[in-house]
């Protein structure tokens, strides 16, 4: 389970991982991670949903994540002993039905 400092651990790690390799992605969270990271909640989760990654200032689809990033969650997955989806785009769906009113962009 992912609590609030082991998911800072982890997205630490991961952001450590991304410019090692000269990588950059900006991606859209939602559900349980997404509140602990808000810090509107501190109830453990089993791992981040993904619903979008924003690309030239728009959402797409997270789903299938790019492979450089992909790679780069695994290797976290692998070094801090978390499952291999820690990190996934379980819900990218979302982007088809739009997110609620009020969400940035």
């Amino acid at each position: 389970m992912l609590g609030p400092a082991l998911l800072e651990q982890a997205l630490q790690t991961l952001g450590a991982v991304l410019r090692q390799r000269d990588l950059s992605f900006e991606v859209v969270a939602i559900g349980g991670s997404g509140l602990l990271l808000l810090g509107l909640s501190n109830r453990p989760t089993r791992d981040m949903d993904l619903a979008a990654l924003v690309w030239q200032g728009s959402y797409v689809k997270a789903d299938p994540l790019p492979p450089d990033l992909a790679e780069a969650v695994a290797d976290v997955a692998n070094a801090l002993g978390l499952p291999a989806n820690w990190l996934n785009a379980g819900p990218t769906s979302i982007i088809e039905t739009g997110f609620p009113e009020g969400s940035p962009r």
